[in-house]
């Protein structure tokens, strides 16, 4: 007598929904959809706080399993992912991450597909109706530094609109900000700091700050706050700054801007730069010929030379 017979498919199918719930947080939630024709298996809500707090963190996901994943230096090919796909994953308004699972291990590895594609943008544009994906085998979602990593890739694409205006804005303005760091300090520490100067440090300090925290970059300022109270505590008047503790913010701050020119020049004139060759050329200029070296050894000399320049 014949019955039906569960395709193996099918079978997978099961087996990678149950190791990626086993591997996930717990207090995550995971949303299977019925219809996956077009490259999207579910999505999952990402519980970012203590509390358990549902605070719309969202990531699409598309699984792909093997029964064994081959490693070769710490790398893994994923092949035959249809361009059509990717194009849909690109266009969709949350990041989109493929999960690639190992059923034998029971192991989960992760792409970011945005931060992927920008990585490798010529290769993906020069393909023609697939191409592969390269996975990393630090990227285990099981393993503490791969949820580290899962988390910063997810919080880098939810905000990669607002991280790129901001560093358009710090790149544009960069000769002004730089003046305004270097010729504000070292004042007479007992004077009043006008109200146009300290609203020029706070938009600075939020640029900066925003900057910083969607990167490994350690945010190394005072707060706002904390340096009204420390001046409140030397000087005893309310509400106002005096140069004493502006000149130690910009000090600080000085010190966060180098860091965070460094990092993003490395990310999009080399890391990515295909990518930003084509997308932003203008961005990708500037970035390119700011020379930090020469900076850091001698700020004043270089905005001296940037004055002496057309190059801003």
């Amino acid at each position: 007598m014949e019955y039906p017979k569960r395709h193996k498919n099918h079978v997978n199918e099961s087996k990678s929904w149950s190791i990626t719930s086993n591997v996930l947080p717990e207090e995550w939630i995971i949303r299977q959809l019925n219809e996956r024709d077009y490259g999207i298996d579910g999505y999952v809500e990402i519980i970012l706080n203590n509390e358990g707090l549902v605070s719309g963190d969202v990531c699409y996901i598309q699984l792909k399993s093997t029964e064994k994943i081959k490693w070769k230096n710490g790398k893994a090919k994923l092949s035959n992912i249809k361009k059509s796909t990717v194009n849909y994953w690109l266009s969709l308004p949350a990041p989109v991450f493929i999960f690639y699972i190992d059923l034998d291990l029971k192991e989960l590895y992760f792409c970011s597909i945005e931060g992927y594609i920008r990585r490798n943008y010529d290769k993906y544009l020069n393909s023609n109706d697939t191409m592969g994906l390269i996975f990393n085998q630090l990227y285990n979602l099981e393993t503490k530094i791969g949820l580290i990593n899962f988390l910063y890739l997810y919080s880098l694409e939810k905000h990669k609109e607002e991280i790129d205006s901001s560093l358009r804005t710090l790149v544009m303005h960069f000769k002004t900000y730089l003046e305004y760091i270097l010729y504000n300090q070292g004042r007479d520490q007992f004077l009043i700091v006008e109200e146009e100067r300290i609203f020029c440090l706070i938009d600075l300090y939020k640029l900066l700050k925003t900057l910083s925290k969607h990167t490994p970059i350690k945010w190394g300022c005072m707060d706002i706050r904390e340096m009204y109270e420390d001046d409140f505590k030397a000087f005893g008047e309310i509400s106002e700054l005096h140069e004493l503790f502006l000149t130690k913010m910009l000090v600080q701050l000085q010190k966060q801007l180098f860091e965070i020119l460094r990092h993003y020049k490395e990310l999009f004139t080399v890391v990515e730069v295909d990518y930003w060759r084509k997308k932003d050329v203008l961005l990708f200029d500037r970035l390119e010929r700011i020379d930090l070296d020469a900076l850091e050894k001698d700020p004043y000399e270089y905005l001296f030379n940037l004055d002496n320049s057309l190059l801003y």
